[in-house]
């Protein structure tokens, strides 16, 4: 469990330094101080030997087009797109500290490639002119290279002796658009070990008529379909937005087991009456599976519906962090459960 993270110089963190970091960490603050972005600083750290690192948070964010240069490509990740700055991100997971640093490189060599397939690498240049340089560290111990890089117009990495992932994370973003490939070969993976009811069980909460679900494949892909009593199973999407976000996050949870699991804007979707069931049912899934979760959102509601964590060992599971502009910085404020219950209780603003 990621227990306290740094970093600088990514996007708006100039320098973000966090701490008391729990199971289920829910972050808040007004538009633009930097939640989703501290999300895409998690994923970023453990993104490795992808050559869509940096490209597919711009997608994230609704952005389909890009320049392919380096002020493109990682311009946008360094804070007012000084690229001549490192970004450093460090954090403790497990009681173990990993380190991982950004830097341009316009000068790089030329790094022949072994651990990466076909499919990962859009192309390997012969003289690749300029690099996205990525470096990762373990108590202090380099345990790996990765350089991306542009040349022709095409996006490639080549990788320098990386150590396997310590964690494995997934990133939902605030509106959990269906991938249904990824969907069914994750959902796949839980079929064949008989391991769908409790994901089953998990959807009743918003559609409790759900008995089944299955992979049905259409054309070159599969589709998600649920048995809801209608004669016919239909496609999850059709149950509604909040069945689709419920499915993504518990997914999530079950397929990455002892991993990490990023929620943009957590409350989208959900209609209030369920808040209070959904935190009891994320404080379930969190605790036997190993998985800490971290969401961002913007809604009292949400907030309010915690209020029905009573059990001491569950308000355990939770913190809360405000992040907050000032003077050019961005300022965390953490609180435990029981501090922020007390806040809402007497109608303070948190958000």
């Amino acid at each position: 469990m990621i227990t306290s993270f740094h970093v600088s110089n990514f996007k708006q963190l100039n320098s973000l330094d966090l701490t008391g970091l729990t199971p289920i960490t829910i972050i808040g603050g007004k538009n633009n101080v930097g939640k989703t972005t501290l999300l895409e600083a998690l994923i970023l750290f453990y993104d490795r030997s992808n050559p869509s690192v940096t490209v597919r948070q711009f997608a994230w964010r609704g952005v389909t087009a890009i320049e392919v240069s380096p002020m493109g490509v990682w311009g946008p990740l360094f804070s007012a797109y000084d690229i001549k700055q490192a970004i450093s991100m460090e954090l403790t997971d497990d009681k173990v500290k990993e380190r991982v640093v950004l830097t341009h490189n316009p000068n790089p060599r030329r790094v022949l490639t072994t651990k990466i397939s076909k499919e990962d690498t859009s192309y390997i240049p012969s003289t690749p002119p300029e690099a996205l340089d990525i470096e990762y560290y373990v108590s202090g111990k380099d345990v790996g290279k990765a350089h991306l890089f542009i040349e022709d117009d095409k996006i490639g990495i080549n990788i320098e002796n990386m150590s396997p992932y310590r964690k494995n994370t997934i990133y939902i973003s605030s509106d959990a658009k269906p991938n249904s490939h990824e969907e069914a070969k994750l959902f796949g993976k839980l079929d064949v070990k008989g391991k769908t009811e409790e994901l089953i069980e998990s959807l009743k909460l918003i559609e409790p008529r759900l008995k089944s679900l299955s992979a049905i494949p259409i054309g070159d892909s599969s589709l998600i379909h649920g048995d809801v009593g209608l004669g016919r199973k239909i496609p999850l999407s059709f149950m509604g937005e909040g069945v689709v976000k419920l499915f993504h996050i518990v997914l999530a949870v079950l397929s990455f087991e002892n991993g990490i699991v990023l929620i943009d804007e957590i409350e989208n979707g959900f209609h209030y009456s369920v808040h209070d069931k959904l935190w009891l049912l994320l404080a379930d899934l969190s605790t036997r599976h190993n998985c800490q979760i971290i969401a961002t959102t913007h809604s009292w509601e949400i907030l309010e519906g915690l209020k029905t964590v009573t059990d001491a060992a569950q308000q355990e599971l939770f913190s809360y962090v405000r992040l907050d502009a000032a003077e050019g910085k961005i300022i965390p404020k953490v609180y435990t459960l029981d501090v922020l219950l007390a806040a809402l209780n007497r109608n303070w603003e948190v958000r």
